[in-house]
């Protein structure tokens, strides 16, 4: 969620999205942007972005660890603020 209110920032300064963790939190490594208690449970997220009309982003964090292994589903979030799977959020 914070990644993603982010990108809207990101987006009102820059006018493109942001392609990487360490750009909206600026750390140098994707994983230091990452709270160690959301990291034991899935990986560092990813974010895909499209320049548009209009311009998008998606945020996807996969599991790891024991979401891996109880086949828990990937968390993604979009700019319209879409979360999916909806009933895990």
């Amino acid at each position: 969620m914070d990644a993603a209110q982010r990108q809207q920032q990101y987006f009102l300064d820059n006018r493109t999205y942001a392609t990487s963790l360490g750009a909206l939190f600026g750390t140098a490594t994707e994983a230091a942007a990452v709270p160690s208690e959301v990291s034991k449970y899935y990986g560092t997220p990813v974010i895909a972005t499209t320049a548009g009309p209009p311009p998008t982003f998606l945020i996807t964090a996969t599991p790891q660890g024991s979401q891996a292994t109880n086949n828990e589903q990937a968390l993604s979030i979009n700019q319209a603020g879409l979360k999916t799977p909806s009933d895990y959020w």
